[in-house]
């Protein structure tokens, strides 16, 4: 009966240190059963020949009949081994396997996550920017209903207030870059100086709340 043979571990090999184990005690194995080639030779020449015979014979000495007899054993042996080794092998598979599998499960939370983080953020900045710019627009409004009761209300037009009013709305309502920038400075507030229509400085400051 042939032996089962187990591959021979390299130097870069990646087996668990109990196959390397389970391989080391095939090798020995093989090795012993290498050792009776010249008595399975003697046997093979001589059948129908009992092992006692051929000892009386002195065709084979009692150290060599004690190895033939251990033979089967030792076969025995190595087809334990080998199914020793290929149990744990596919274990170690399905080990490997399942960990890549939960590898992959914890990547693709890690990344939905991820994900659902970075679209709430999105969220919450783009509602908070909605609700800075509606802020903002409601200074804007106030002071142009500020303005207009102003106006309204035919007050002395050389105050020096109904006169920053009067030259705030004529750079607000230029429809240019000043116009923005006038806009912003009475709306983040601003220590720029507001000047008349006549472009002359007021003691008032560019800003509004």
């Amino acid at each position: 009966m042939a032996a089962p043979t187990s591959p021979e571990p390299t130097e870069a090999s990646t087996e668990s240190p109990y196959v390397l184990s389970l391989q080391k005690s095939m090798r020995a194995i093989n090795k012993k059963i290498s050792s009776m080639a010249k008595t399975d030779a003697v046997i093979s020449e001589n059948p129908g020949v009992s092992l006692d015979d051929l000892v009386a014979q002195r065709k084979i000495n009692q150290d060599q009949k004690a190895a033939a007899l251990k033979k089967p054993h030792l076969h025995a042996q190595l087809i334990t081994l080998e199914e020793q080794v290929q149990q744990y092998r596919k274990f170690d598979a399905d080990h490997q396997q399942q960990y890549q599998k939960q590898k992959l499960d914890l990547t693709s939370i890690h990344s939905e996550e991820l994900e659902r983080v970075r679209k709430e953020a999105q969220a919450e900045a783009a509602s908070r920017s909605e609700a800075e710019l509606k802020s903002k627009l409601l200074i804007f409004s106030q002071f142009l209903r500020a303005a207009a009761a102003r106006r309204n209300a035919e007050e002395d037009s050389e105050e020096d207030a109904n006169r920053a009013f009067e030259g705030t709305l004529l750079l607000v309502y230029g429809g240019d870059q000043k116009a923005v920038e006038t806009a912003l400075n009475l709306i983040e507030g601003s220590d720029e100086q507001v000047t008349s229509i006549e472009g002359s400085l007021l003691p008032v400051k560019c800003k509004y709340y």
